[in-house]
């Protein structure tokens, strides 16, 4: 009742507090901590893995990889850590407010940073739970083991579900207007319009990603290719030029935006 003898400007701050209030804490972790939380989610268990199973080494580093070999039952545990705090550290993330933002050109090397970042992320947060869990409920079915040892399973490095799971998490944010905790760390952020108009803006600007990191700038052909058979397709940066922008920032009417945090 009180809502109705305010203002619109009130009514929006006061729903905007109420939405605060209902939401989940998050949590604001700096930007060099949180990456190598997240590296170390992803490759910890199968590099004790590989430390374990690897036999073909010289001598010498086969006693070192003995000393570094950790017992089974603890790699297990380690294995099951990881998949829970996984997700609990990508989902529960959330990038801080930052002191300084201002309109600028994204060098590629931080389009590359924040896109390997937000690869780890996916892989320890989706990817893997995804496959963990398929095989757990496999284990269910035929009962050959017991579905909850799936936890303590070995973890890949890569497997079938990155790619799409990394579509929807950039498509997600995109669709959203939020900064992925890639571009966090890469200290950058996309600022956007206006909402989409539908569902399938945001999943066609994430296949332009896909294929302007993938494709588009795959600098080693102008080294493998000859000079004027490569040109058409890779035309190098001089230095005193801008950076180039990805073609769907045009058509999306992105700008991006360079950040400083209070490290």
């Amino acid at each position: 009742m009180y809502l109705r003898y305010v203002s619109s400007e009130k009514q929006t701050l006061i729903a905007a507090k109420l939405r605060n209030n209902r939401r989940m804490a998050r949590l604001h972790i700096g930007r060099i901590p949180l990456a190598v939380l997240v590296f170390s989610i992803w490759l910890l268990p199968p590099a004790l893995d590989w430390l374990a199973a690897a036999e073909t080494l010289p001598e010498i580093q086969g006693q070192l990889r003995d000393a570094l070999r950790v017992p089974e039952v603890v790699r297990g545990y380690i294995n099951a850590i990881t998949l829970i705090c996984g997700p609990v550290v990508v989902f529960l993330s959330e990038p801080p407010a930052p002191m300084v933002a201002k309109a600028g050109d994204i060098e590629d090397p931080q389009r590359s940073i924040a896109g390997i970042f937000d690869f780890a992320a996916i892989m320890v947060a989706i990817a893997l739970p995804i496959e963990i869990g398929l095989q757990a409920l496999d284990d269910l079915h035929t009962g050959q083991t017991a579905w909850w040892n799936g936890v303590a399973r070995p973890h890949g490095f890569i497997n079938v579900f990155v790619l799409p799971a990394w579509l929807a998490y950039t498509a997600w944010h995109l669709g959203r207007r939020k900064q992925t905790l890639g571009q966090y760390v890469a200290r950058y952020r996309l600022v956007h319009p206006g909402p989409p108009v539908s569902w399938r803006e945001p999943l066609y600007q994430s296949i332009r990603v896909f294929f302007y990191g993938a494709w588009v700038k795959r600098g080693y052909r102008h080294k493998v290719l000859p000079q004027d058979y490569a040109y058409g397709w890779y035309k190098p940066t001089l230095p005193s030029s801008p950076p180039d922008r990805p073609g769907w920032y045009a058509s999306a009417g992105v700008v991006a935006e360079e950040l400083k945090y209070d490290e």
